[in-house]
């Protein structure tokens, strides 16, 4: 990302002559900036990608190419559009073929080793601090914990952090194929350092999924890797591109939590719960309403005339304390419909019953979110986690109420 500290613009003029060289400096005016920027949604989630927490606690000027934040900083324009551009295109999270293994159910302890005096307290921290974010995961299977040095180590039982002199930023091995984590991940301490603690954390929880198997998206014609189901979605992920690659595109991103596509990946990939779902969304190519599943194989990316969508939340499949059933009907119209209502078909004539699509709860609480219920006589139902989703934004939809809640898209 080009940020830089606004003052007058100087350029240098090279004015070849037979034997001279000659530099004229030609001054030019500082751009005017204007009061009264108005923060879009657009605009405050490239700010929260930057790191600014509080968008709209900031003092934000805007001239015609480009936004001052707090007198201090300037980030062009054009870079806004090229990361909401990157944020739109699909992106997918890409997989190896070989991924570190675990049992459902129980959690796989893997230990890591700093090697002792290769790094300062403080990046020794730091590298704490990201194994603990991946640990902190709801629904992960695997524990990481710091072990002291052991007398012997590899072949997936190990993962020893190690610093690096070379020029590479950080390396990190992939999985053994018979299911055991990468064993090394080297670090170069004095490049990171060049760093803030927020951008190293991301570029180390990068590496850590590197060690479980998690490739780069430009990884997704090779061979030996395969796309993880369900996350082909217009969201960011940590593995669209390389660290390297991302730094000279949109710049090392701050840590501010895992994406949503990351997660979404991650819990498919490595579940402890297999009984907790994605509640995969889909749209009717036709007719435009809803369809929902928590099993991927039903519709996957498109079957039928059912496109991909996204996901409307986590359920579970089987009951839990504090769920209801979400029981999905059809109306004679052919709109799919869910509710955690039973019997409707029996009051409502028009409805008739398919079964209970999952466990779902029926009042806020701890790490749910609620789901909106929207309908148009011209086009039928449709849920949404976002409460001003886009596609209820046209012509006769109404509604907009809390149908019921489910598990939170977050960490």
């Amino acid at each position: 990302m080009k940020i830089k500290i606004p003052s007058f613009s100087i350029i240098f003029i090279l004015v070849f002559g037979c034997n001279n060289l000659l530099e004229e400096p030609i001054q030019l005016d500082s751009p005017t900036f204007k009061e009264g920027v108005v923060i879009t949604p657009d605009l405050e989630i490239a700010l929260e990608h930057l790191g600014y927490l509080n968008p709209n606690d900031l003092k934000i000027l805007e001239s015609d190419m480009d936004y001052l934040i707090d007198d201090e900083i300037i980030i062009h324009k054009e870079d806004i559009e090229e990361f909401l551009k990157l944020r739109g295109e699909p992106n997918a999270l890409i997989r190896q073929n070989a991924i570190t293994s675990t049992t459902p159910g129980t959690k796989r302890n893997i230990p890591y080793v700093i090697l002792p005096g290769e790094f300062s307290p403080t990046m020794e921290n730091l590298i704490d601090q990201a194994f603990d974010r991946w640990n902190n995961i709801r629904n992960f299977n695997i524990n990481f914990y710091r072990a002291p040095t052991p007398a012997g180590f590899g072949n997936g039982n190990w993962i020893l952090v190690s610093a690096t002199s070379s020029s590479t930023l950080m390396n990190a091995n992939r999985p053994f194929l018979n299911g055991d984590v990468g064993d090394v991940l080297v670090i170069n301490s004095s490049i990171l350092s060049l760093y803030s603690s927020i951008k190293v954390q991301w570029m180390l929880a990068h590496s850590i999924g590197h060690l479980l198997g998690i490739g780069h998206d430009t990884d997704g014609n090779n061979p030996l890797h395969s796309l993880v189901s369900g996350t082909r979605n217009n969201m960011v992920t940590m593995y669209k591109y390389n660290i390297t690659t991302y730094d000279s595109i949109t710049g090392i991103p701050n840590w501010s939590g895992f994406y949503y596509t990351d997660l979404l990946g991650i819990r498919y990939l490595w579940p402890n719960d297999v009984t907790e779902k994605p509640l995969y969304s889909y749209l009717h190519r036709n007719n435009g309403w809803g369809q929902w599943t928590p099993n991927w194989n039903t519709y996957q990316y498109s079957s039928g005339f059912y496109d991909y969508y996204g996901v409307t939340g986590y359920l579970y499949t089987s009951s839990k304390p504090g769920t209801v059933p979400l029981y999905k009907y059809t109306h004679v119209s052919g709109t799919p419909y869910i509710s955690t209502t039973p019997n409707i078909h029996i009051t409502y004539s028009a409805f008739s019953y398919v079964g209970v699509t999952g466990h779902v709860f029926p009042s806020a609480g701890t790490d749910r979110i609620p789901v909106y219920e929207w309908y148009n006589p011209s086009v039928g139902y449709f849920f949404t986690t976002n409460a001003v989703d886009n596609y209820v934004q046209g012509p006769g939809w109404i509604g907009g109420g809390i149908a019921f809640y489910t598990l939170t898209l977050e960490e």
